[in-house]
């Protein structure tokens, strides 16, 4: 699924010059066209009157984008005078926010062609979504697994772009250790007992009749907040950088 998203017409630019407007427009039309996901984006708009970098609603299939926040955000997160650098991780940011929204119109696309088990359960999440108040999505979102799946995947796309195209060693490490915290997120342990993202939605905000439990390995448990022993979160934990590094290998 990575390789959808490592496009070089944009990534040619990633070391020499922040991405514009223009770029992100491209790139982000590129996927869509090619995947004929048109039906599913009506319009990218730039503005700085929404709360998020980016935001993709899935009622009215648009695609909002706060291009300057953005760029503040990752000076605000980058902590370095290295300005050749500073170019560089803004772009793994932006290009970060753009795969997350990316996701969400491929989810939108899947929740009504797809019958994996997957899918249709996300189906439910995002049509629990669209119902919620802004209090209770916030407390929530990195329970939902199709947000989980959105900050993944961006991520790891990311990681791949290091490895492959930017050979840079410390930006890796930042993402990869991002990529781990996301992972990791959501899971509450009480009385040492692991309770799973997936429990917490079902509990506290929508009820899903029967039980959904995919026989994944414990990296995609992680990725979309499923039930897992306590053991097996812990093992992740405790090796997350060489688990990373040995999936974007193989990516």
């Amino acid at each position: 699924m990575l390789s959808i998203f490592v496009r070089n017409n944009i990534l040619k630019n990633i070391e020499h010059q922040i991405f514009t407007k223009k770029d992100i427009e491209n790139y982000i039309w590129e996927i869509v066209n090619e995947f004929e996901l048109n039906d599913y984006l009506k319009d990218i708009i730039f503005t700085n009157d929404i709360e998020h970098l980016a935001f993709y609603h899935f009622g009215e299939r648009t695609l909002k984008i706060n291009y300057e926040e953005m760029i503040n955000d990752a000076e605000n997160n980058y902590g370095k005078e290295d300005k050749h650098e500073l170019v560089i991780f803004t772009n793994l940011y932006i290009l970060t926010s753009l795969v997350h929204e990316i996701v969400h119109i491929l989810q939108n696309y899947y929740a009504r062609t797809s019958r994996k088990p997957i899918r249709i359960y996300m189906k439910t999440e995002i049509l629990c979504f669209s119902t919620l108040t802004k209090e209770l999505y916030d407390k929530y979102y990195d329970c939902f697994s199709f947000e989980r799946e959105a900050i993944v995947t961006s991520l790891e796309v990311v990681l791949y772009v290091i490895k492959t195209k930017i050979k840079n060693e410390e930006l890796y490490g930042y993402f990869r250790d991002w990529l781990a915290e996301s992972l990791l997120s959501g899971y509450i342990i009480k009385h040492k007992k692991l309770i799973s993202p997936a429990h917490i939605i079902s509990k506290n905000v929508m009820k899903i009749s029967g039980s959904y439990k995919p026989k994944y390995n414990i990296y995609s448990k992680l990725k979309y907040g499923f039930d897992l022993p306590y053991w097996q979160y812990n093992y992740f934990k405790n090796n997350a950088a060489t688990i990373i590094n040995k999936k974007t290998l193989h990516q």
